[in-house]
């Protein structure tokens, strides 16, 4: 049997026929994108064939945050990248597919983001408040936000606070909340204490 390969973006072409093989001959359910690839993120409209394929598949789609590309690396030395730049990557990508209604336009795909949603409880109300604006000045088409979010759910990786439960909650409702543990990134001590913390703090119904 031929081994899987990585084949990565941007090339399109390649990249929807890997995911054809992955879902058709290995019996993947989803395929993982990276936010970004050498700069171009998710909402990128020359993605938007991979898209469609992954759509007209009900593919999983399963995001995972990238280093940003250029990063600063006099900025990473006291803040690497788990602790800020993979939760801004997270939101940036998931904000640029919504900028191009990505998400309401290839509905079929289920997108999972990673690490309790990052900023997206955020950055979602300050882009609607701008959204008129942005309107104004030409930058996007209009946006149905709702249909965008409705594609998304949430893995809870990342040892989430009651805080960050909470404000995750403004965007979605708790059936989209998937559990994720970061492993082996996190210790299995701080898993456990996670699970318990994530027990108390999620609603009973």
């Amino acid at each position: 049997m031929r081994r899987a390969r990585h084949t990565y973006l941007p090339d399109v072409d390649a990249a929807i026929a890997e995911a054809k093989y992955a879902l058709d001959t290995l019996g993947a359910v989803g395929v993982k994108l990276a936010t970004n690839v050498y700069g171009q993120y998710l909402g990128d409209s020359v993605l938007d064939p991979l898209m469609a394929f992954l759509s007209e598949r009900q593919a999983l789609v399963i995001l995972h945050p990238h280093k940003p590309s250029p990063v600063n690396e006099n900025v990473m030395r006291q803040t690497p990248l788990a602790m800020q730049e993979y939760l801004s990557e997270t939101t940036r990508t998931v904000c640029n597919m919504i900028s191009r209604n990505v998400l309401a336009r290839y509905s079929g795909m289920r997108v999972v983001v990673p690490h309790a949603g990052a900023y997206l409880p955020i950055a979602i109300p300050r882009m609607r408040s701008l959204y008129p604006v942005m309107r104004q000045n030409g930058l996007v088409s209009e946006i149905d936000f709702d249909a965008n979010l409705n594609s998304l759910y949430f893995d809870l990786a990342g040892s989430p606070s009651d805080e960050t439960i909470r404000a995750l909650l403004t965007l979605t409702k708790p059936d989209r909340l998937l559990y994720g543990t970061d492993y082996p990134y996190v210790a299995p001590k701080v898993i456990k204490a996670n699970i318990e913390r994530i027990k108390q703090h999620l609603p009973s119904k």
